[in-house]
């Protein structure tokens, strides 16, 4: 599977955790798949942020009555639909904002999601651990395969 983040969707991602800074932020990632080729591609085109979303600073809660309307709203929009969600773990006291999974996050995935950001966070971690690799360590968003391996 590999994901495609619209520049969009990356600033609306970065912009809804700053705006919340100190507690967390949810949202959904609406775009659409592309079936060409022999990989799955999704097309992420906006990240929208819940206003209604029950924030702390180590969780955050969306809202459900909120969600089932958005679902029902997309379902008009045949050519979009929920890719996914998203949300931030914050810097707060001794926490310091993880790029690793929660278990709360765990819980909340298919065996496939887990697989799939999981592999992500193993391919940041490599790429960070090789001395002369000197690229910016990549968005826990942007989900792809590794080539080189």
């Amino acid at each position: 599977m590999i994901a495609y983040v619209s520049q969009s969707a990356f600033w609306g991602l970065l912009i809804s955790a700053v705006e919340v800074y100190k507690r967390e932020c949810f949202g959904l990632l609406i775009g659409y798949r592309d079936r060409k080729g022999p990989d799955h591609r999704y097309i992420i085109e906006h990240a929208v942020p819940y206003q209604s979303a029950g924030r702390r600073h180590r969780t955050v809660v969306n809202n459900p009555r909120a969600h089932r309307r958005i679902e029902r709203f997309l379902q008009s929009i045949p050519q979009m639909s929920v890719i996914g969600d998203f949300h931030s773990h914050t810097m707060w006291g001794y926490s310091r904002a993880a790029s690793s999974l929660s278990d709360t996050d765990l819980q909340g995935m298919s065996e496939r999601q887990r697989s799939a950001a999981r592999s992500a966070l193993e391919l940041q971690r490599r790429r960070l651990a090789v001395g002369h690799d000197r690229r910016p360590p990549l968005p826990a968003h942007r989900l792809y395969r590794d080539r080189r391996a």
